[in-house]
C-alpha cells in the first residue's frame, strides 16, 4: 500500500506546478484537494497520523473557501463532502472520536444538500450512507448504543437502496457490509448470537462478492477477515469452539493470495493471537504455538520502524499479552506473571492521546490485569490476586462500552475480585460484590439468550459465593454443577 503514495505525490507535484504557473481552474484545485485527501487516507492506513492530518488540512483549506461561495459548484461541494468524510475516518482511526463525529455530520449535511439520501445521484447517496456507518462506529466507541444502532440502520437502508438501483456499486457495497457487520455485533451484545452469526455471514458474503472480480483488493481481504473474526467470536460465545477455531483460521488465511500483506498485518497479528487462544482452549498446543510464531513473524517483518505511537505499542504488546494467557492455560503461573507485569508496565507508561486511545488503554490494562489475578490466585497469593483483580475491575468500569459481552467481561473480573477477598477471610465484603452479580446473572438468564459464556460465568460466580458463604456451600456448588452440565 505504501507504493500508492508515489503516484499520489507525483500527481500533487503536477497540480502544484500548474498552480505556480498561475493556473487557478476549479477542476485543478479540486483535483489537488482530492489528491491530498487520498494521500492522507494512505498515510492514515499506515498509522502515520501527523502526516495524514497535515495533508488533510491542506486539502480542506483549498476547498472551504470555494464551497463557501454562493455559486459553489456541485464538483466543489461534493469534493468538500468527500474530504470531510475521509478526514473524519482518519480522526476516528486515530482515536479522536468526538472530532470525527463533527466531520461526518458536516459531510452528511453537504450530501443532504446535494439530495441524499435520495437516489437521483447514486454516488452522493452512497457517500451519505458511508458517512452514516462510520458515525455509527464513533457513537458505539463512545458507548452511545442507541445512536450507533440508528446510524447503522440508516446506512444499511440507504446503501441497500443504492445497490437495488445499481448492483455492484463499490462505495455502497463497502458501507453496507460494515453496517450489517456492526449490527451483528450489537445483536451479539444483546445475547442474540444466532442473529449475529446470520448478519456476520451477510457481511462476509458482500466481501466475497467483491473479491470475485478483484481477488487482491487489500481492503476487501482485510474486511473479509474482520467478518470471519467477528463470526468466530460469536461462535465461541455460543460454545461452538471447534467452529470458532475454524472460522478464525479462515480469518488468518485471507491474505494468503496477496502479493503484499502489509495492509492486513495489524489485524493479522490480532487474529493469529486469537487463533492461538482458540487452539489452546481446544488442547492443541502445537497449533497454538504455530499461530504465535506467525504473529511474531509479522511483528518482526512488518513493524520494524522504531515507532512509539499508541497504535504501534498496542499492537506490539498484543503478542506478549497472548503469550501470558497461553502460559496461564498451561499452568505456568510464574511465567504468565512475569510477562504480564512487563505488559502492564508498557501500557501504564503509554500516553493515550485521545478519547479512543484512552478507552483502548483501559481495556488492555483490564484484560492483562485479569491474567495477573488468575495467576496469583492459583499460586495462593490472594492479596496480590486482589490487587490485580481490583485494577482489572476499575479499568473495566472506566470503559464506555455496553452490552452483554462487555458486562460479562466485567463480571469475570468482579468474580475474581470476590474470590480473592473471600480467600482472605473477608467473606462479608466478598458477598457485597457477589450479591448484585448473582442478581445480574439470574436476570440475564431469565431472558432468552444464546450466549453460553453467560452460563459459564454464572457458574463461576456461584463457586465464589460458595467460598464466601459456607452455610450455602452445598447448594451453591450443586447449582453451579447443574449449570455446567447443561452447557454444550
Amino acid at each position: 500500500l505504501a507504493g500508492a503514495l508515489v503516484p499520489l505525490e507525483e500527481a500533487e507535484a503536477v497540480f502544484n506546478r500548474r498552480r505556480a504557473q498561475g493556473d487557478s481552474w476549479e477542476v485543478l484545485v479540486v483535483g489537488l484537494a482530492t489528491t491530498l485527501q487520498l494521500r492522507a487516507a494512505v498515510l492514515g492506513s499506515q498509522k502515520m497520523f501527523p502526516d495524514a492530518f497535515a495533508a488533510g488540512d491542506a486539502g480542506l483549506a483549498l476547498l472551504r473557501p470555494l464551497a463557501a461561495m454562493p455559486d459553489a459548484t456541485l464538483n466543489v461541494q461534493r469534493g468538500l463532502g468527500e474530504s470531510l468524510h475521509l478526514y473524519g475516518f482518519n480522526l476516528l482511526r486515530s482515536g479522536q472520536v468526538e472530532k470525527s463525529i463533527e466531520h461526518f455530520q458536516e459531510a452528511r449535511q453537504i450530501f443532504s444538500k446535494l439530495g441524499a439520501p435520495g437516489l437521483a445521484d447514486l454516488a452522493n447517496a452512497a457517500l451519505y450512507g458511508s458517512s452514516a456507518v462510520w458515525m455509527g462506529e464513533a457513537f458505539e466507541t463512545l458507548g452511545n448504543v442507541a445512536q450507533s444502532r440508528a446510524s447503522y440502520q440508516e446506512a444499511y437502508a440507504v446503501t441497500t437502496s443504492v445497490l437495488d438501483a445499481m448492483p455492484g456499486h463499490s462505495t455502497a457495497m463497502s458501507a453496507k457490509a460494515i453496517a450489517v457487520g456492526s449490527l451483528g455485533r450489537l445483536e451479539a451484545n444483546d445475547g442474540r448470537i444466532g442473529r449475529a452469526i446470520e448478519l456476520s455471514a451477510e457481511h462476509a458474503e458482500i466481501y466475497r462478492a467483491m473479491l470475485k472480480t478483484a481477488p487482491t483488493n487489500a481492503a476487501a481481504n482485510n474486511n473479509l477477515g474482520v467478518a470471519y473474526g467477528d463470526t468466530a467470536g460469536y461462535l465461541f460465545d455460543a460454545g461452538r469452539f471447534e467452529e470458532a477455531r475454524d472460522m478464525m483460521r479462515a480469518a488468518t488465511s485471507v491474505g494468503d493470495k496477496m502479493p503484499d500483506r502489509s495492509y492486513l498485518a495489524p489485524n493479522l497479528v490480532f487474529w493469529f493471537g486469537d487463533l492461538a487462544e482458540f487452539e489452546s482452549e481446544l488442547g492443541d498446543e502445537s497449533a497454538a504455538g504455530k499461530a504465535m510464531l506467525e504473529a511474531k513473524r509479522l511483528l518482526d517483518t512488518e513493524f520494524t520502524r522504531a515507532q512509539a505511537d499508541f497504535s504501534t505499542v498496542e499492537l506490539r504488546q498484543r503478542y506478549p499479552g497472548t503469550q501470558a494467557r497461553l502460559f496461564l492455560a498451561a499452568n505456568d503461573y510464574p511465567q504468565a506473571l512475569e510477562i504480564t507485569r512487563s505488559v502492564l508496565r508498557e501500557f501504564e507508561a503509554l500516553d493515550a492521546p485521545s478519547t479512543g486511545a484512552e478507552q483502548q488503554k483501559r481495556f488492555w490494562l483490564s484484560w492483562n490485569a485479569q491474567v495477573g489475578a488468575v495467576a496469583e490466585y492459583e499460586l495462593g497469593n490472594f492479596p496480590a490476586a486482589e490487587k490485580y483483580a481490583r485494577s482489572s475491575v476499575e479499568n473495566w468500569q472506566a470503559l464506555k462500552y455496553s452490552g452483554l459481552r462487555h458486562e460479562l467481561f466485567g463480571a469475570q473480573n468482579k468474580t475474581l475480585l470476590a474470590q480473592s477477598i473471600a480467600r482472605q477471610g473477608r467473606t462479608a465484603e466478598s458477598m457485597e460484590i457477589l450479591r448484585p452479580l448473582l442478581k445480574f446473572f439470574r436476570e440475564q438468564r431469565a431472558r432468552p439468550h444464546e450466549n453460553r459464556m453467560l452460563d459459564f460465568q454464572y457458574a463461576h460466580a456461584l463457586y465464589a459465593a460458595a467460598l464466601a458463604e459456607p452455610a450455602e456451600r452445598e447448594a451453591r456448588l450443586a447449582e453451579a454443577s447443574a449449570v455446567l452440565d447443561r452447557l454444550p
